[in-house]
């Protein structure tokens, strides 16, 4: 469906996307104010 070339960009970007929600989670950086979790906080 996608071809070779399709499959490729589909993995790249799916690792972008991992390694930027990886950073985001590492360093704590806060949701913006004013903006909604979009999951219910751990206690």
């Amino acid at each position: 469906m996608l071809g070779e070339d399709g499959l490729v960009e589909l993995i790249g970007l799916a690792g972008l996307y991992v390694t930027a929600s990886m950073t985001l989670n590492a360093f704590r950086i806060p949701v913006r104010p004013g903006m909604a979790r979009p999951y219910p906080e751990k206690q």
